[in-house]
């Protein structure tokens, strides 16, 4: 990592483990990196020349987003053997949910299709 981008990772981490700190502390039902990622956009906007100083780092972690889904990958593939051992129920509740989501989108679309503003059906 060269030197031009230990500014802008401190800012971000220290944004996330600020919004941590916070999460805690307050005991909200509010993940940590949302509280931070907040505070980073109060900063953004608050302290003049901060968005320049840390646009470039962002964008290069942004373009190499798909390594942030690493660990998440391992996890699933560590815990394998139950997703396997209940895939057919996990596929159920899949389906079945997809199918009610679907459906109440549909019935609401229908009961409210109906009604325009202009007052024609």
């Amino acid at each position: 990592m060269n030197l031009s981008a230990v500014f802008p990772f401190m800012v971000l981490v220290s944004a996330q483990y600020a919004g941590e700190l916070a999460a805690r502390a307050s005991g909200l039902p509010v993940p940590g990196t949302v509280i931070g990622g907040v505070g980073l956009f109060v900063a953004l906007c608050l302290i003049p020349g901060l968005h320049a100083r840390i646009a470039p780092f962002s964008h290069t972690l942004l373009r190499n987003m798909l390594l942030f889904f690493v660990p998440a990958s391992v996890g699933v593939m560590a815990i394998f053997g139950d997703i396997a051992s209940h895939g057919p129920l996990l596929l159920a509740v899949l389906v079945a949910t997809t199918w009610a989501t679907a459906l109440a989108a549909a019935l609401t679309f229908d009961a409210l299709g109906g009604r325009r503003k202009d007052g024609a059906s």
